[in-house]
């Protein structure tokens, strides 16, 4: 059967099957991002900390404390190296380290020497905990929390401590003050501001192309991930006018077994132009699968983590060339943009045998957001973690050199000033991924440090209905 053999493909390309979100996300675990962003108190505000750790020690005019010292900086991850994002994350730790590896040969932050640790998660929101537990007494910053629900299940700790962390995960309530309080730095823009970008561009695309507004459908997996971008989505065709024609929103299971028949009929009988699909990689082919077997023409799109390019390697590939538009929050490896030269360099001279990975671009702009936030702790005299807090939340206009848009976390109580709206959207393109090797490849032996075969289509945008939107918390909150 087809949604059968796609799916068992897309699990052995990809490395495991699963439930939440990432970028180029492998599959995930059978547990959604179904829990809630914890309660925090309301009389506690967005630019204030609770942290009550004293100053150890100064060096000069520094002054420092939990995981600083005279001589070294401890950055911490808290990352997923054996569970269902275990192929993506483990590339995202390889750019941080090579990273850290350059910022020390350059000197470190304020003449001090960056220690990177890392713990390993298994993509288990109890097991994240645990292991926050582990770190919490030696890290001065933590820059990956991989994760939607992992990273909401250690807010109240990270409160406690003063720490600020950078979430894998684009959930739109690290933007709400009264979730996180200042303690998760987004990178890029979030599910539900993606998804109204989405909608919009490919509704004028294919208007464009046919005459005629497109209808759709929204599917997705439940909870902030699934639910945050269906409701971006949604109230995009709500606002521009369009058919809802069939809503799945919350309907799709991550379960390795289960072929989705409901929502496949759904979206088949629905007649549907286009779909938007809120899911992973390996239910994403089984998805589209299915819908091709059961004679659905339609195109398809949806949030980045939907989509791995891996899934070029399966019987889907060729269905992907053909009819999937996918979104970017930051451009994808290889990509003729300033910035990716260097991050090409480093990878190719430190890690040649690896494969090439969207996914190091990820790393890559974590350790630039984590080193500006440092830079700017130390340039202050207060490398306390109430310092570094206090830096990261002054950030405004953070560049990336056409890698990724800016990034901005002040000022901290309005997010609608603030808020990254723009998007990338790519094409991927079977013939450019076979021509570099395929599966095959490494950035050493592939020319240019091969590719992932998505193909820029446009560059940063924001749409109008994303413009406009008047962003004060998150758009989903369970």
């Amino acid at each position: 059967m087809v949604i059968t053999m796609v799916l068992g493909m897309l699990v052995a390309a990809c490395g495991g099957d699963g439930g939440d979100e990432t970028t180029t996300a492998p599959p995930e675990t059978d547990a959604p991002a179904t829990t809630a962003a914890p309660d925090t108190p309301d009389e506690t505000e967005p630019d204030e900390t609770t942290d009550t750790t004293e100053p150890m020690d100064s060096e000069g005019d520094v002054t420092f404390d939990v995981g600083v010292t005279e001589d070294t900086i401890t950055v911490g991850l808290l990352a997923d190296l054996t569970g269902a994002f275990a192929p993506l994350v483990q590339d995202i730790v390889a750019a941080q380290e090579v990273y850290w590896d350059i910022v020390n040969e350059n000197g470190g932050i304020a003449g001090k020497t960056i220690e990177v640790e890392v713990l390993d998660t298994s993509y288990d929101p109890d097991q994240h905990r645990t292991q926050y537990e582990a770190m919490r007494d030696s890290v001065a910053i933590i820059s990956q929390s991989t994760g939607s629900p992992h990273t909401a299940n250690i807010i109240d700790l990270m409160l406690e401590d003063g720490l600020v962390a950078i979430p894998l995960s684009w959930y739109s309530g690290w933007g709400d003050p009264s979730i996180d309080q200042g303690t998760a730095l987004e990178q890029q823009t979030n599910y539900c501001l993606e998804g109204m970008n989405v909608v919009e561009f490919l509704s004028n695309m294919y208007e464009e192309d046919n005459g005629e507004a497109p209808s759709w459908a929204v599917v997705s997996f439940p909870g902030e991930y699934g639910q945050d971008s269906a409701f971006g989505a949604k109230h995009a065709i709500s606002e521009l006018g369009l058919e809802l024609a069939y809503d799945g929103e919350g309907l799709v299971t991550p379960a390795e077994d289960d072929p989705e028949t409901e929502v496949i009929t759904g979206i088949v009988e629905s007649g549907a132009d286009i779909v938007f699909a809120t899911t992973n990689a390996g239910n994403l082919g089984v998805l589209m699968g299915g819908a091709a077997q059961a004679g659905y023409q339609g195109l398809w799109t949806g949030a980045v983590p939907s989509y791995d390019f891996r899934m070029l390697d399966t019987a889907v590939g060729p269905v992907l060339d053909a009819s999937y538009f996918q979104p970017g929050y930051n451009v994808s490896w290889g990509t003729d943009v300033p910035g990716m030269a260097d991050i090409v360099d480093a990878m190719l001279a430190a890690r040649p045998d690896l494969r090439p990975s969207d996914a190091f671009v990820l790393g890559w702009l974590e350790g630039q957001t984590t080193e500006e936030v440092l830079r700017v702790a130390a340039e202050s005299g207060d490398m306390t973690r109430n310092g570094i807090r206090e830096a990261a939340l002054s950030i405004e206009g953070l560049g990336f050199n056409g890698v990724a848009p800016d990034q901005s976390y002040s000022p901290p109580d309005d997010p609608n000033s603030y808020v990254t709206r723009e998007i990338a959207m790519f094409k991927p393109s079977l013939e450019a991924y076979e021509a570099a090797g395929g599966a095959s490849q490494t950035i050493g032996s592939a020319p240019d440090g091969g590719t992932t075969g998505s193909e820029l289509i446009a560059d940063f945008f924001v749409g109008d209905v994303a413009a406009s939107y008047d962003f004060q918390g998150a758009c989903f909150t369970g």
